[in-house]
């Protein structure tokens, strides 16, 4: 049969919104089961509640408002009471005004972290993740009035840029990102590393460990000695002056050829693909806050709708999000 001479164009409209719908991944939110929040941020905030003001409900809203690089409570408001918030984040009543959206953020000052947390907890019970994770730091702009951040060498723009710091251990496999930290100083203490090691070997498993120079610290490779996991980090020769040394510290306790350390290092390119998406393709950079709680808040939804993809992308038949990514 033929076709009508309007029906062509209107058939490539819907060619158009099906394509950026799929491209902003708004139907991610429509898809999965955001339940959990309401279990942790507690029956009293969640459950027994009209729609509207249910924790995961706004949580939808927010992420939604996130995914279109919208920073203002005001704009989400309004975009999640058209249609396309309607249907995204499954709204049946009014949405969220921006009082309640208000009220919501700055309670996810204290939880945000749990909400992420309990997010990756469900990817590993789900099977999704592998064993092999790479851990490494990148530079969240900020107004340079903002007295709580620092000035910070960036190493994507080579200069120096004011704002805060964001440690992250990602799957190699998946480029899901299963712990991070946000702090004002791009400087990485031992201690901190090896307790966002311990968080991700705890909930998902650790066995190998890539990283650069920057975590070639005595504390990190004591605890990889403890916990049998393989540190494939790069040796820091001006921290510790010995330039006629091993390539990688964990040659010195553990016989195993450069070649092979080489081929595992390689792999830690997961973890700059990923923050190329988070930037880019997420908005991590796109701060229109000031103080470290809310550019927290910030950072964690970019995360928690990074892993969203991830775990749709998985639950589709995929098994990461560098083919999608784009």
């Amino acid at each position: 049969m033929g076709c009508t001479p309007g029906s062509f164009p209107r058939r490539s409209r819907v060619g158009r919104v099906l394509k950026v719908l799929n491209r902003r991944n708004v139907l991610v939110l429509r898809r999965l089961d955001l339940a959990f929040v309401d279990g942790v941020l507690g029956d009293e905030v969640g459950r027994g509640r009209p729609p509207t003001y249910r924790s995961q409900t706004k949580l939808r809203v927010l992420l939604l408002g996130w995914s279109f690089r919208e920073r203002f409570l005001t704009r989400i408001a309004r975009l999640a009471s058209g249609l396309l918030g309607r249907v995204a984040c499954l709204l049946r009543d009014k949405a969220p005004s921006h009082d309640v959206l208000t009220d919501f953020f700055h309670r996810l000052e204290g939880c945000v972290e749990r909400v992420f947390a309990a997010l990756v907890d469900r990817m590993s019970a789900a099977g999704l993740l592998g064993r092999v994770r790479a851990i490494d730091t990148t530079l969240v702009l900020a107004y340079k009035n903002d007295t709580l951040a620092s000035s910070n060498w960036d190493a994507r723009r080579n200069r120096w840029a004011f704002g805060y710091s964001l440690l992250v251990v990602a799957d190699r496999d998946t480029h899901a990102v299963l712990a991070a930290r946000v702090r004002p100083t791009m400087s990485v203490p031992g201690d901190l590393a090896v307790a966002v090691c311990e968080d991700v070997r705890r909930r998902c498993g650790l066995d190998v460990l890539l990283g650069d120079s920057e975590f070639d610290t005595l504390a990190l490779d004591a605890w990889c000695r403890e916990r049998d996991v393989l540190p494939v980090v790069l040796r820091n020769r001006r921290r510790f002056g010995k330039r006629d040394a091993t390539k990688y510290r964990v040659q010195e306790w553990w016989d195993v050829g450069t070649w092979f350390l080489d081929r595992l290092y390689k792999q830690r390119v997961a973890v700059e693909q990923l923050f190329k998406g988070l930037k880019v393709d997420l908005g991590l950079e796109d701060v229109r806050l000031r103080g470290l709680d809310a550019v927290r808040v910030h950072a964690f939804l970019v995360l928690i709708w990074r892993d969203l993809q991830v775990l749709d992308a998985w639950m589709d038949g995929k098994r990461s999000l560098r083919s999608t990514m784009n």
